[in-house]
C-alpha cells in the first residue's frame, strides 16, 4: 500500500524510536540479569564466608589474650538466623607453654571475647577436659553444648579428615584440654596446649 509521505515518514520514525527503546531495554536487562545470576552464583559457593573473612570477624570469637591465629575456617548460615560456624586457631608456643605451667589459673582472668561480649552472650567458667559424656540420645536435658557435636567434626563433612589432623578425635575426652561456653549453650571454646590450637564452634 502506498502511504503518503507524511505517514510513512512518522512510521519510520516510530520504528526507529522502537528500535532505540528495544535496544536500551536490553542493554539493562542483560547485565542486571547476568549481575543476578553471578550473585547466585557465589553466593552458592562461599562468597559470603570469603567476605567474613576480609572482615577478620574470626579475631573476635576468641579471647585476644590468647593470640591465636586462625587457621582454617567454615561457616554456612551462621548470623541472626543461626546456623553453625567452625574456626580453627594456631595457638603460639609460648601461650601452650604458659597453659601447661599455670593450668586452669590461666584462664581465671580470662577476658571475654569481643564478639560474646557485643552478642551480650558471655562465656561462662572455663572449665578442665575430660567434659561430661554426652547425654544418651533422645534424653530431653540439655547436653553441655549445642556445639560440642561440631568440636571434631566441623560444619562440612568433606573436610572431617583435615579437621581431624589439625585437633585430633577427642579434645573434650582427653585430660590436659580447656573449654568455655556460652549462656545459650551454642557457642564454645576449646584450647589444646598439646597441639598448639584452639577451636571455636558454634552451632545454633
Amino acid at each position: 500500500m502506498n502511504w503518503p509521505r507524511t505517514v510513512r515518514f512518522e512510521k519510520a520514525k516510530i520504528a526507529d524510536s522502537n528500535s532505540e527503546h528495544g535496544f536500551l531495554s536490553w542493554f539493562i536487562v542483560i547485565p542486571t540479569l547476568v549481575a543476578g545470576l553471578a550473585f547466585c552464583y557465589f553466593l552458592a559457593s562461599g562468597i559470603v564466608t570469603i567476605a567474613d573473612r576480609l572482615w577478620f570477624w574470626e579475631d573476635d570469637l576468641i579471647p585476644q589474650k590468647m593470640h591465636a591465629k586462625p587457621v582454617y575456617h567454615y561457616s554456612h548460615g551462621f548470623g541472626p538466623g543461626g546456623g553453625c560456624a567452625y574456626v580453627v586457631y594456631s595457638l603460639p608456643s609460648e601461650v601452650s607453654e604458659t597453659i601447661r605451667g599455670t593450668g586452669i589459673a590461666y584462664f581465671k582472668t580470662m577476658p571475654q571475647p569481643e564478639f560474646a561480649a557485643s552478642d551480650h552472650n558471655p562465656y561462662g567458667a572455663w572449665q578442665m577436659t575430660p567434659a561430661p559424656p554426652p547425654l544418651p540420645l533422645g534424653k530431653p536435658d540439655v547436653d553441655l553444648s549445642y556445639a560440642r557435636w561440631t568440636v571434631t567434626a566441623g560444619c562440612n563433612d568433606a573436610d572431617r579428615d583435615k579437621i581431624g589432623a589439625l585437633v585430633g578425635t577427642s579434645p573434650l575426652e582427653d585430660a590436659g584440654n580447656y573449654y568455655a561456653i556460652t549462656r545459650n549453650l551454642e557457642g564454645m571454646i576449646v584450647v589444646i596446649p598439646e597441639r598448639n590450637i584452639v577451636i571455636y564452634a558454634y552451632f545454633g
